[in-house]
């Protein structure tokens, strides 16, 4: 009868042909780290994936008792029970090879990377069944913990951009709201009220707006707190304590420096150089305000007033919230600009139509009352000479007669003259950037007219201007596109450079503009009749706004529609901008330069006029002839032969017109540009029709007149 197989495992294997062999390929083979310590704390033995994952075998004098890095671990303990018959556990524990000071540097063969490694300590019996040895068993687990650590920090990324994106999306709708309040009403300071009371539902317990009056003193025009309890102790301050120009209360503080200003932490310390008594620190105190952000109201570089939010609750303002607030306070200062705007505009329209119909009865009675006795002078002249023929004092009398009917006609024509006071603060400007700008200032009114707006704007697109002018005339083109566009249209934006200009085009798929409407649609106060809703007829001042506004940044205006019903199309065409160093310094800072070639000719009857704009050029390397009579102009035109010639329109003995043709007939090839006080549209449009390239008005800056004739020179 054959044996039975061995009951044990100790029994199996030494039933086995070689067991020894058989464990000796087990434990050199085991695809996990083994180690065999006996009871003095010395490695007896580890196997090759040991020596892989740690980098080298323990030397022979290392002993885990005495590893400090071990003991302090708390891992010799842990050997230690296990010697004591228990079976233990070690999480994985992160750490450098290297760490371990028993073994030299020498015999690392990690390069000192970081392991995540597990344990499994079991104690070993010998023959006579007690604990001589522990195997442990280390598992490294690095790979699992770094897919764990990267899907956490890849969870923690996507929580922090969820977060982002909301906080984005909030702040959004928010300043979107914003925008659309501000638009919605022309009485201001109600619409800042509800601004208020929109930030301290959003991101703020209370919200202050001082405006700054014409002598310095503020008028607080919003204050709204999100408990009504404290509400009455803002109200409380206001009246017994206002901001006084100079003192120390942020709003003061703010519209001297012209910046934002962040208390991240309120407390009793902040108030010691504001408090006037007593009981306004008591408020304060009562009020509670624990973090607090205040922003100027700028336009240009004029300070219109603050806005103010702040924190009574356990929230903290960081610089993370300045830019809500900053965006905030841009949208208000816009809406206060276009309110003192609509205001003054609005004053200004009824004081030119008062001072217009005194101007016109007057001139009226005027011109009647010189005409009158003219005519009869002029028809006895006239007869005398066909009765007598011509003599000196005859000739005379007709000169003087024809001199004072030349003076009639220009006083009938200053209610016509112009002068242009409106100044502009000029830079390079990205004109893509300011032309999404003047989109977003349209924003409330697409959005509730559910408008498609389709924007093509090329880069780089630089010009020499406002930005916020700018951004002003590319609004009102777009609000005026929204304005005449029936709900649900669409508008295109279109921008590109040909040459030295930048064309910008705003279109429609609206109402259109009448032929006979069309060439009126950039004068003051014109309405027509593009639609029959009154919310949607504007004062007719928009476009008279847009065409000063460009006409000063050096450009030109022009209306394209078919007729009614038929859409309609706006252009501004701008100088392009280089941006190059020469061309961002201002005239008073530019170095000389070098001669330039070709002449140019000056012409103008007042000497001192003439003498200066030729010093002038010729610092900046151009030469100069210059006349004040016009047969001298001709006479020296015939001996120079200049490439561009500024002619005055009022000059002695032949006016500019007469003598532009002259200068032509000498020299075909001379660009000649009006440099004139004449500045109306007829004006211009006579000097167009004359033969000049260019029409500028005295006096002309010599910012505007240096590029032009260098861009005359470089095309003859």
């Amino acid at each position: 009868m054959p044996d039975r197989p061995p009951d044990n495992l100790r029994d199996r294997l030494a039933a086995l042909a070689d067991p020894s062999g058989l464990l000796e390929e087990i434990f050199a083979n085991a695809p996990v780290g083994l180690q065999i310590y006996e009871r003095s704390g010395r490695c007896v033995i580890v196997n090759s994936a040991f020596t892989e994952l740690f980098g080298a075998a323990p030397p022979p004098e290392y002993n885990v008792f005495t590893d400090n890095v071990l003991v302090e671990r708390g891992v010799a303990d842990l050997v230690k029970r296990a010697f004591a018959g228990e079976r233990v556990s070690i999480p994985a524990i992160w750490y450098d090879i290297r760490e371990l000071r028993n073994l030299p540097p020498s015999m690392d063969r990690t390069g000192g990377k970081r392991r995540a490694i597990a344990a499994e300590m079991m104690p070993l019996r010998d023959h006579g069944g007690e604990f001589s040895h522990v195997l442990i068993v280390f598992t490294d687990e690095t790979s699992a913990h770094e897919a764990r650590e990267d899907a956490e920090g890849a969870a923690r990324n996507a929580e922090r951009a969820r977060l982002a994106a909301e906080t984005r999306a909030t702040q959004s709708a928010f300043l979107a709201n914003a925008a659309r309040l501000l638009a919605s009403s022309l009485d201001l300071e109600v619409t800042l009220a509800q601004v208020a009371r929109l930030a301290t539902t959003s991101f703020a317990d209370f919200c202050i707006i001082d405006l700054v009056n014409d002598d310095g003193s503020f008028r607080r025009v919003a204050t709204f707190h999100a408990d009504p309890a404290k509400q009455q102790i803002l109200d409380e301050l206001q009246a017994k304590y206002p901001p006084l120009p100079g003192s120390v209360p942020p709003a003061a503080r703010v519209v001297a420096s012209g910046r934002p200003e962040l208390i991240s932490i309120v407390d009793e310390s902040v108030y010691v150089h504001r408090v006037r008594s007593d009981e306004h620190l008591e408020l304060h105190r009562r009020l509670g305000a624990r973090s607090h952000i205040a922003c100027p109201l700028r336009v240009g570089d004029r300070v219109l007033g603050v806005i103010g939010v702040g924190n009574t609750s356990t929230g903290r303002y960081t610089e993370a919230d300045m830019p809500l607030v900053e965006a905030l306070s841009s949208l208000a200062a816009v809406a206060i600009e276009n309110s003192h705007l609509f205001s003054e505009a609005e004053k200004a329209r009824r004081d030119a139509e008062a001072a217009n119909r005194a101007k016109d009865e007057f001139l009226a009675m005027l011109g009647h009352e010189l005409r009158n006795p003219l005519a009869p002078i002029v028809s006895a002249l006239e007869l005398t000479r066909q009765r007598e023929g011509a003599t000196t004092e005859r000739t005379v009398m007709e000169r003087q007669v024809d001199h004072l009917r030349r003076l009639v006609d220009d006083l009938l024509d200053v209610s016509r003259i112009t002068r242009g006071a409106l100044e502009l603060e000029t830079t390079s400007v990205d004109l893509a950037a300011v032309i999404a700008e003047g989109v977003e200032l349209a924003r409330p009114l697409i959005e509730q007219r559910r408008h498609e707006v389709l924007l093509a704007v090329a880069r780089p697109l630089l010009v020499h201007g406002d930005r916020v002018r700018l951004a002003q005339i590319f609004g009102n083109l777009v609000i005026n596109a929204a304005r005449y566009t029936d709900p649900g249209g669409r508008i295109s934006v279109t921008a590109e450079r040909a040459g030295n200009v930048i064309s910008v085009r705003v279109r429609d798929n609206g109402t259109g503009i009448a032929p006979d409407l069309l060439p009126h649609v950039f004068e003051p106060f014109t309405r027509g009749a593009r639609t029959v809703e009154r919310s949607t007829s504007g004062l007719g001042l928009g476009l008279a706004i847009v065409k000063e506004l460009v006409m000063r940044h050096g450009g030109r205006v022009a209306a394209h529609s078919e007729g009614t019903g038929k859409g309609t199309e706006l252009e501004i065409v701008l100088p392009a901008h280089d941006a190059s160093p020469l061309a961002q310094m201002p005239a008073s800072a530019m170095p000389p330069v070098g001669p330039r070639e070709g002449t140019i000719l000056v012409v103008d009857d007042n000497r001192d006029a003439v003498e200066t704009l030729a010093e002038a050029l010729h610092l900046h390397g151009f030469t100069t002839v210059v006349a004040t009579d016009p047969h001298d102009a001709i006479a020296l035109a015939r001996e120079h032969r200049p490439r561009v010639a500024l002619v005055d329109l009022g000059l002695p003995g032949m006016d500019g017109y007469g003598l532009a043709e002259r200068l032509r007939q000498a020299d075909p090839a001379v660009r000649i540009v009006a440099l004139t006080g004449y500045g109306q549209k007829s004006d211009r449009d006579r000097t167009s029709a004359a033969g000049f390239v260019e029409h500028l008005v005295k006096p002309a800056k010599l910012t505007t007149l240096i590029p032009l004739i260098e861009r005359l020179l470089a095309g003859s």
